[in-house]
């Protein structure tokens, strides 16, 4: 994003950057039966998840293609190249 974030639309801000990552095909190859995501979702599980929702169903909310709730989940070599 290349502008600051700003209180009054932080989460507008958080929204379009989620969409940005979660439909990012470098980070995330996601399919309605086998998608293959980035292995912070499995890192931080429990961050996304809320009020029993699943992974699935916040990455839902922001990506193209929805996967289905009986999908097999893989999880993707997390590039570690910006520490380098």
């Amino acid at each position: 994003m290349n502008e600051a974030y700003d209180s009054k639309k932080i989460d507008a801000q958080l929204d379009a950057q989620a969409k940005v990552f979660i439909n990012d095909k470098s980070r995330n190859v996601i399919s309605a039966d086998k998608p293959r995501i980035s292995k912070i979702f499995e890192w931080y599980n429990t961050d996304f998840k809320s009020n029993s929702a699943s992974v699935v169903n916040y990455i839902n909310k922001y990506t193209i293609t929805k996967i289905k709730s009986n999908a097999t989940i893989t999880y993707l070599d997390y590039s570690w190249d910006l520490n380098e």
